[in-house]
């Protein structure tokens, strides 16, 4: 049945990411998921009628490709992922006009962002820089960074944030601390994760 196809689809999504880099030398590792509609006209036919397939965006200098997903995905909702740490074959700034198109002209269609970094500094200057038009419909956020030194006393932020995500319901904070004075706006949070992990030398 279409519906079990699609929940298949969805988790091969997870499992074999896009990916949007423009040097990829592995056209199989760049297609990632895609792969699966080159299987059969029926699957492909599924795959291009079902727009939240391809919600999921990140930072990329592949401008082509992603306004290719951003069109297919029409007036889903959007997720807007990223990691700081991983390796990639580009550098943030050569994106950064991307980046700023997408949170300037995509703001309202923003349902979920995912940022894990490798410092503090590093995600409130991407915050800093990128989180300045408001986003009426963002209901998820995950911050996320690498975990403190054991001996390291957190370090609280002091983030203005309920003004721009008036609608969030979900917050998690990966070894990131926000001071309560910054979450106590959030009139419509219904969840609130906190973890904490240490930098355990042994």
């Amino acid at each position: 049945p279409p519906e079990v196809l699609l929940q298949i689809f969805m988790f091969v999504r997870k499992a074999y990411p896009l990916s949007f880099e423009r040097d990829d030398v592995s056209t199989f590792r760049a297609l990632g998921w895609i792969n699966i509609i080159h299987v059969c006209h029926a699957w492909r036919t599924l795959a291009i009628r079902t727009p939240n397939l391809r919600t999921e965006v990140e930072p990329s200098p592949n401008r082509e490709r992603i306004d290719g997903m951003l069109a297919r995905a029409r007036d889903m909702s959007l997720t807007f992922c990223y990691n700081f740490g991983l390796p990639r074959h580009f550098h943030l700034a050569d994106t950064h006009a991307r980046i700023e198109e997408f949170f300037s002209t995509r703001s309202e269609s923003i349902g979920d962002i995912v940022l894990d970094s490798n410092s503090l500094e590093d995600l409130e200057d991407f915050m800093d820089m990128y989180f300045e038009n408001s986003m009426p419909n963002l209901r998820m956020l995950t911050l996320g960074s690498q975990p403190p030194h054991p001996l390291d006393p957190p370090e609280y932020w002091s983030f203005s944030l309920s003004e721009i995500m008036p609608a969030l319901r979900y917050l998690e904070l990966r070894n990131v601390y926000l001071e309560w004075d910054c979450i106590a706006p959030f009139s419509m949070l219904s969840s609130l994760e906190i973890v904490h992990h240490t930098d355990n030398p042994d």
